[in-house]
């Protein structure tokens, strides 16, 4: 797989796409920012913005036409977010796979879906209308059957992540959580090895801080 050098991130101005950008950016990579709008409220240096919206695929394909990688780094729904909205996000994701995009897709996606120790996922202890994690979880069941020829990967936070500085070392997991905590700094700094270093190509992988 070639260098990559530039990477366009679908929901820059959010929590986790603007620890991935400042990253990104950090280590001297070309950041596209890909926003609804085309701009952000505090816009990031050496980030170039441009307009595009996750559930128009030629939007995002035209805005991210000369990056190596497109990390997808929206919510699954919004808070308090309806099941026709969710449909929507599953749908959007539906279409950019369909579409085979030469770049490597990177999707930031949510816990839900890991394993626990008794076997089962963790959407199935959830309460039903809790949309976001079986939303991911139907993601990345679309990544899961996707054409080999698609080159994806998905990373998860091992159960909970929140904003904060990244910490010394991480820790990586598979189907299993391999902690309970995850900064967003940390994340961000995960995502950055993977896409530099692929290791977990069409794969699922959870990341924690680690001691």
């Amino acid at each position: 797989m070639g260098e990559v050098s530039t990477i366009a991130i679908v929901g820059a101005t959010g929590v986790i796409g603007s620890e991935i950008a400042k990253e990104a950016t950090r280590r001297g990579l070309k950041v596209i920012g890909i926003s609804r709008s085309g701009t952000a409220k505090e816009p990031l240096p050496g980030v170039e913005y441009r307009q595009g919206n996750l559930l128009d695929t030629p939007s995002i394909l035209s805005a991210a036409q000369d990056a190596d990688a497109i990390v997808i780094a929206t919510a699954a729904t919004a808070r308090g977010g309806t099941a026709e909205q969710a449909a929507e996000v599953v749908a959007a994701h539906k279409a950019l796979i369909e579409a085979r995009p030469s770049q490597r897709i990177f999707v930031v996606g949510g816990a839900g879906g890991l394993v626990m120790p008794d076997g089962k996922r963790m959407i199935e202890s959830m309460p039903a209308d809790y949309l976001e994690p079986r939303i991911f979880a139907q993601v990345l069941d679309l990544y899961l059957a996707s054409d080999e020829s698609l080159n994806w990967t998905m990373q998860v936070p091992a159960i909970k992540i929140e904003k904060g500085a990244a910490t010394p070392k991480y820790s990586l997991g598979g189907d299993n959580p391999v902690g309970d905590h995850v900064f967003t700094g940390t994340f961000a700094i995960a995502a950055l090895d993977e896409l530099e270093h692929p290791a977990h190509l069409r794969q699922r992988y959870n990341v924690a801080d680690a001691a």
